[in-house]
């Protein structure tokens, strides 16, 4: 079973900067990084993008973006990990 939801936390350090929570089937995706029009600016390099697809939940990203993935109240993975078991994948630079 997929999921319906994907609820999205951005955090600098202890700071919350913004929350989104996005539902299988609604349009929009929430991006962050530093290419113009994301939705939280980050000045650092990289972009990530969460949206959903035929597939279920998908977190795209390029190099430079380092963060953690906690999913379904699981211990939360690193990036690396992440893609390790196919849960997203490392998008080309750009």
């Amino acid at each position: 079973m997929s999921s319906a939801a994907l609820a999205i936390s951005v955090r600098w350090g202890d700071r919350l900067i913004d929350s989104r929570l996005l539902r299988r089937g609604a349009a929009g995706s929430f991006s962050l990084g530093s290419a113009p029009g994301a939705d939280v600016p980050v000045p650092r390099a990289g972009q990530a993008v969460f949206h959903f697809d035929a597939r279920g939940p998908r977190v795209e990203f390029t190099d430079g973006v380092r963060g953690e993935v906690l999913r379904n109240g699981e211990t939360p993975l690193v990036m690396s990990e992440v893609i390790h078991r196919g849960l997203a994948v490392e998008a080309g630079a750009g």
